[in-house]
This record gives C-alpha cells, structure tokens and sequence, in this order.
C-alpha cells in the first residue's frame, strides 16, 4: 500500500494537537468499553455476543492501539486514500483485517459486522465530543478518527472478500467442532471440580449439580441421593434449608459474588462452610439464574481458633514467666524478642530491631566470640545448647545472661532454618548467692465466576486458557499473561517433580485425577500456597485432550498453621522455663484440666486428682480459701483477669506459696465459659524476700536494729509523741575502753562483748522501747512515755547490770562498763536527731567525768535543779 505523505492545508499547523486524543483514549478504555456495550444492546448486538462488558474489552483495546499507533506513524497529518493503496498491507487496518477473520469463522455476515462497526466508530466520536472542549481540536480529532474507521472499514472489507464460499463453510463447520469440544470441556470441568456446585434457575430451582453437591445432599439423608437428575426441577433451599440465607435478597442480575459463612451440623458433627452465590446472565443481559458454591473451611475454622487459644496462652505464659523468649529465622535473619527480653536490659519493647547484629553489638567483647562459636556448633550437630555471656544494658552496665536454645526445624536439604531459646538475668541470683548462698482468599459463566483459579492446561502441562480468578492469584492483569506459558515453571522449584510425575502419570492412563497442596510461584516471584486439583478431561476419542487445574488460595490456612507451631513451641518453652503449671477450668461443667506442671506444683499423681473444681479448692490454704475463690468467682462472672497469691497444703502437709493468674474465654453470647489460668510456685522468692528484708534491718552482728531501721522507727515515734503531747527520752550508751579490750583480748572477744551488751539491754528495756547499733562500739536507745528522771533510773539499772556481766570463751573472761547519756524530748526538738545529740553530750560528760557512769543532759545546764542528786 502507498500511504501519502502530503498533508492537507487544513490539517497543518501547530493547533492540530493529537496527543490529546492519544491520551484520551488510553485514560478513558473503561468509558469506552460501556458505551460500546449499551449501543451494543439497544440496537440488539448482544444476541450474538457476551452481554459482559469484560468481553468487549479486546476489541476496543485494539482499535484503540491502531488509531495510537496511526497517530504515531502520521503524526499531525490524516490518513489518506489513493487509487493504488493496497489496503490488506496496511499496518494501520492490520487490526481490521483480524477481526474480519475472527467473525467470518464465527458466521457473522459482513452486514451485520460493518453494522456494529458504525457503532464503535460513533462511540469514540461521542468521547471526543465529550472530553474535548477547544473546538478546532475537537473537530480534527473526530476526522482523525472517521478517517481510520474508514481505513478499517476498507481493509476488512477488501480481506472478507477474497475469500472463497467453500473456505467459509470449512472454518464454520471447524468453529462448530471447537464449540461442541469446549462445551464437553466445561461439562467434565464441571463434575470434577471438589466443592459442592448448583446451578439454579431464577426461582432457586436445580437445573444441573455435580457429584461433590449430590454428596452434600446424601449428607443431609435426602432420598434419591444417589441419582443427580432426581433433583433436577427441585428448589436447592428445600433440599438444603440452611442454605436459605444464601437467597437472601432475592436474586436480581447485578448478583456479585459475597462470601457468606454458615455453621451447622451434619451427622451430629460441627460444620463451618463458605457459600458464594454468583449471578449468570443470558446473551441479552437477562437474569437467568445463579451459581452457588459451598465450600468446607471446617479444618481452617478449627485451626484459626485453636491458634487464637494457643496465643493467648502464650501471651498469659510471657507475663507470668520472668525469662525472655528469643526465635530466630535464620533463613529470613529475623528473629522475634519477647517484651521481657528488652525490659531485662532497662529498653522498652522494641526500642532495638530483633535482629541478630542488634544482639551482637550488646554482647561483651570478650564473650562474643566464645557464643556465636557454640551457636553455630549447635546449628551443625542439632543439640541443645546452654551458654552464659554478659549484655550491656541501656545503662551501660553488664548483665549476666543465661541462655538456653534448640535447634527446631530444618528445610528440605537439612540445613537449619530455625532456634528458639530462652535469657535468664542472672545478674541478681549471682548477687544472691553472694548474700544468701542461694539461688516464652451457563458453564462459560461458571468457570469465569468460580471463586477458586481454574485453568485449562494441554497434555504437556502448557496453559491453554484461565479463569480472572487464577489470573489475579498469580499476580497477573489478564489471561493472554498466562496463556502459553508451561505450568509447571507456575510452580516453585522442589514442587516441579512431582507435579511433572502426575502429568505423565495422565498420559499413560495410571490415575484419574490428582491433589495435592503445593507452592507456587506468581509474577514477581510472588508465592502462593494453594490446594490444587489436577483432572484430565476426554475428547470424543477417549484420548486426553485437556488437563484441568483447580486451585484454591489455602496461603492463610498454611501461615495459620505454620504461626500455630510457631505459638505452640513457645508456649512449650515459657512454661518450661518458668516452672508454671497450666490449668483449664470448664465454668459450666465445674471441671479442671491440669498439666503435668501443675501436678508438680502441688506434688499430688493424676489419679489423685479428680478434676473437679472441689478437688482443687481444698488443697488451698483454709486462711486464703474464701478470698482466692471469691476472686477467681468474680473473674468469671464478670469476665475479667484473676491475678492473686495464695498458699496450698501438699499432701505431705507443708505449705507453700503460689501465685495465680487466669483469662476468661467467651462464648457466642459472650458469656464465659471457661477460664485458662497458670499456678508457678513462689515459696522460695518469698522466703529471699523475707530474708534480704531482715538483712537491710538488722544489724549483721548483734541482731539489733541497724542505724538506718533505728533512726526510722525513732521518727514515727517522736511524731506519735509529739501528736500527743507524750513524753519521750534517749539513750546513748558506749563500751568504756572497747579499744583495748579489743587490743588485749582480741576482735572476735569484743564482738562476744556487742552481742552480750545488747541482750542484756533487750532484757532490761521494754518490748515498746526501741533499741539499736548506731556505731561501732555506740549504741542508741528510744524510751517512750518516759520523762528524764525515770529514764535515768533505766539507765542506772542497765549500767550496774552490765558492770557485774562477764565476757568469757575459751580460758579467757573479762568485765567492762559502760556510759550513758540521757536526755528528755522538749519542744524546741524538731527531729530525733536533736534529742540524740543532748544525750551524746550527756554521754561524752561521762566520758570526761571518769566513765561508767550516767548523765542528764539537764545537768548540762546549770539553771537546771540536779534532780539526779
């Protein structure tokens, strides 16, 4: 063809802009492809063709290419139109030309093709009249497009007509072969597919069922089950009521697919099923009926619950334990922490990334080497490894850790893939053990609406055809992406071989269909778990013509099963590694699932524990019984946390303290009916807390208060005091040569001395008074309700004790005396440490009057009587 290169006068200058309808047609396919389809039905088109506006979407997509690619190839001039032009040749009418082949083969006439033409070709005019406002552009775009409509027009009339009647009658009968093997396709797709299918008429009346839905019915003991067409005519909702709200609205055409979940039970059994209900239109875009598809998620439902259960208990575990849960990815280098993995080191939760550099910049250099060196040992020999190393905290300062870790799971080719573990602050039981010694998504309309991906493959596995659904799980925009392609490269690499076996297993006649869960790979390398269904279908021959692939998205259903072993592997490790028991307690029934922990816990076998909730109240302690059960009542009436201390009585009577703690699990009705808790024993905490308490208020030596537990309580009661208007006096008392005592008879002598002087004074002082260590050889008394003068008597009295008292070990023995000073609170003292410093003069006054002996701080003052003479 000779296409003219001279423009016209009228289509040059610089106000012919294209680009604009360039762009117009590419942002603007949608409108197009709906404005096409209603000429298409009111002129009555659409007896011929899909009523769905997907299926005009090639053809204006490809006129809307040639009339692109026109516009590049010309650039601001027209189409033109010579005595010469050989117009099959060219590229421009290409697109014509095509479809004038697609329609001859289909039986369309030239008339009535040059018809629907004329309306594609007023469709695009309605767009530039309008989108275009600037008059002059409006008016050369619209001869724009009129020219190549022309040009199309002209080719594939020129190409329809060169071809002889005989040829159309063979590709009319070939297309009538291809249309009667197609609908065998569908029909053996049909049947084979593993989810319940109906096709119901718009009354809800069954025009056709496949083996799995006649199954579902004999489920329900219909009679007749075993006959598909004995249900043909009969309304769905009658043979299946549970299906009723599936019906509801009425069906109407803009019918869409919405998933509905329904639970019922069948042969006494809970079932959880997933019904979509998807509308089917005829030719004329008419309401004819829908498809319903009804499948099982029982299995899914049962395992998304059971990881919800499983959660929650580790969620509970991690708050009670004191330890910190580690898990590392190694394939994927992420890990998870625990929140007590960043509180141990004074972080908040995820303050730092999981990450093992994260952890290897914490550790202490001279630790680092020797733990990474045995982590990876464990990783090549799978054992359990233990390690203690130091991590620097938020602070700065170190901490000693203890940490346990395993290795779990390994891949295909053996190599590690996972470790979970556990850190242990050891940093305050090493400092215990110096103080105290001690210590974790009709047929042709079927398989376009199915809610699972179907594609069509040939014997050698190359995809043939493919539903939007399989389309859009892969990733893809279209089918022509898929179509072509070798399934099996669809599939990730260690699922090939025996996808490959199946295939050839379906040409040598060995079995009849195929399933299996297997991983595939999407555009962009996307990965798609999926349970697919591979089924050949037979051409009139009995010959394998088609394979066809059912594949239903089971991504969530995998990842819920893969996180459900992720959650119980570290529930496992946190109650391990706390020591905590694990109960469940059934509200209705009144009955209690203990652990193997929780018989641990209380030292009993499980054929002595009933299970009843009785059982396990008794063995509380009688003083903690009423408020622990109360509390344990109130959670779960009120459907709140229990969290308590209480004691048990084991059976060998010793008692021993426990700490508690439970959520509630709600019903539908949300009401609670049962209750998930965990026990650990606290018996030695307490015991440490008891005595580091004693430590930090008791002088080491002596056992009397140390200064610090002295001068608080010698505050409360000068407060109390002088609320009242009480009287109040104190001591200072002081071994006389305590320095040569210690000289002469030794250190070890003077401490018998400290401790025989301070029982003695707990002897003669009240059990009201308060008495303590303030200094080395010093020692403070506090005499409440006493004025000076009796409180100088108590002084005497404790002096001549002490003076006739003798210090003897081991052949050695000795006497020694003491000197006090008193003084009697008055109003000017604001604090104890006033009247501790008149008695302390007191004391040194005794001191320079010769010793062993008691003074007043009144006589200190000489305008004060000597009421002591």
């Amino acid at each position: 063809m000779a296409m003219t290169n001279q423009a016209s006068p009228a289509a040059t200058g610089n106000f012919f802009r294209l680009d604009e309808l360039k762009n117009l047609l590419i942002s603007h396919e949608q409108w197009l492809m709906e404005k096409i389809l209603d000429y298409a039905k009111q002129q009555g088109y659409t007896r011929y063709s899909s009523p769905l506006i997907n299926a005009w979407q090639l053809s204006i997509s490809g006129l809307s290419q040639a009339v692109i690619q026109a516009i590049d190839l010309l650039g601001d001039r027209l189409p033109e139109f010579s005595p010469d032009d050989t117009y099959t040749e060219n590229p421009i009418a290409r697109f014509g030309i095509i479809e004038a082949g697609r329609h001859r083969k289909r039986g369309i006439r030239l008339e009535m093709f040059l018809g629907l033409l004329k309306y594609y070709r007023q469709t695009y005019q309605d767009l530039i009249r309008k989108k275009i406002k600037d008059h002059e552009t409006r008016y050369r775009c619209d001869l724009f497009i009129v020219r190549c409509f022309d040009l199309f027009e002209l080719a594939l009339c020129a190409e329809w007509n060169k071809v002889p009647e005989d040829r159309i009658i063979d590709e009319l009968q070939k297309t009538n072969r291809d249309l009667t093997n197609d609908k065998n396709r569908y029909l053996t797709l049909f049947k084979s597919l593993s989810d319940p299918v109906f096709l119901v008429d718009a009354q809800g009346m069954i025009q056709n069922i496949n083996p799995a839905g006649t199954d579902l019915i004999k489920a329900g003991k219909i009679p007749g089950h075993g006959d598909p067409g004995r249900f043909k005519g009969t309304v769905l909702e009658t043979l299946l009521p549970w299906l009723s709200p599936v019906f509801s609205p009425p069906a109407s055409p803009g019918l869409r697919p919405e998933p509905l979940e329904i639970k019922i039970r069948i042969d006494n059994r809970p079932k959880v099923f997933r019904v979509i209900r998807s509308g089917m239109l005829d030719l004329s875009g008419k309401f004819e009926g829908s498809v319903v598809v009804v499948t099982d998620i029982t299995e899914q439902t049962r395992a998304q619950e059971a990881l919800k259960l499983n959660e929650e208990r580790l969620a509970l575990a991690l708050e009670a334990t004191s330890d910190a849960i580690w898990d590392w990815n190694i394939n994927r280098k992420k890990s998870f922490f625990s929140p007590r993995y960043y509180t141990m080191l004074g972080y908040d939760p995820g303050e730092f990334p999981p990450t093992r550099e994260a952890w290897q910049s914490l550790v202490h250099p001279d630790d680092l080497e020797r733990v990474e060196s045995l982590i990876d040992r464990s990783h090549d020999l799978g054992k359990s490894f233990q390690v203690d190393f130091r991590l620097k905290t938020k602070t700065g300062q170190w901490k000693w850790i203890l940490s346990r870790g395993k290795l779990v799971a390994r891949d295909g080719f053996g190599r590690p893939v996972r470790m979970v573990g556990t850190h242990m602050d050891l940093t305050d039981r090493r400092l215990m053990e110096k103080a105290l010694s001690k210590s974790e998504a009709l047929f042709r309309g079927l398989f376009d609406n199915m809610g699972c991906g179907i594609a069509l493959l040939d014997k050698t596995g190359i995809v043939r055809n493919a539903n939007a659904f399989f389309t859009q799980m892969l990733g893809f925009q279209d089918s022509d992406s898929l179509i072509g392609q070798n399934y099996l490269k669809l599939l990730a690499p260690e699922f090939m071989g025996d996808a490959r076996a199946v295939l050839q297993e379906f040409s040598g006649g060995e079995i009849k269909s195929n399933r299996a869960d297997r991983l595939m790979q999407g555009k962009d390398k996307m990965k798609i778990w999926t349970d697919q269904g591979l089924s050949p279908i037979y051409n009139r021959k009995n010959e394998i013509d088609t394979i066809a692939l059912v594949c239903t998205d089971i991504s969530d259903r995998v990842r819920t099963r893969e996180t459900l072993q992720e959650v119980s592997d570290r529930l496992t490790l946190a109650t391990a590694a706390g020591g905590i028991g694990v109960w469940e307690w059934d509200v209705k029934k009144n009955k209690m699932v203990w652990d193997s922990r929780m018989m641990d816990i209380y030292k009993i076998k499980g054929r002595d524990f009933s299970g009843s909730f009785q059982d396990w109240k008794r063995r509380i302690h009688p003083e903690d019984t009423q408020e622990t059960i109360q509390a344990l009542d109130r959670a779960a009436r009120e459907g709140g946390r229990f969290n308590g201390e209480f004691r048990i009585i084991r059976p060998n009577k010793t008692v021993r303290n426990i700490r508690g703690a439970a959520l509630p699990q709600f019903n539908d009705n949300g009401l609670v009916i049962r209750m998930i808790g965990v026990n650990w024993d606290i018996t030695d905490l307490k015991q440490m807390e008891e005595e580091i308490r004693i430590l930090a208020l008791t002088d080491p030596l002596t056992g009397a208060n140390n200064r610090r537990s002295f001068m608080e309580q010698a505050e409360t009661e000068l407060a109390r005091c002088k609320r009242y208007n009480h009287p109040l006096s104190t001591l200072m008392i002081d071994i006389d040569h305590f320095k040569d005592i210690n000289d002469t008879f030794g250190h070890h002598m003077g401490d018998l001395a400290l401790k025989l002087l301070t029982e003695i004074c707990l002897t003669v002082l009240r059990e009201n008074d308060l008495f303590g260590r303030v200094g080395g050889e010093e020692f403070s008394a506090v005499l409440v309700e006493t004025k000076e003068k009796k409180g100088f008597q108590v002084a005497e009295r404790l002096r001549k004790k002490l003076s006739r008292a003798v210090v003897s070990e081991d052949g050695q023995s000795f006497q020694f005396t003491v000197s006090i000073g008193i003084a009697e609170l008055n109003e000017e003292d604001t604090k104890i440490e006033d009247a501790l410093k008149k008695s302390d003069r007191a004391l040194y006054r005794a001191k320079h009057l010769g010793r062993n002996r008691v003074v007043a701080a009144s006589q200190l003052d000489p305008e004060n009587k000597n009421i002591h003479s």
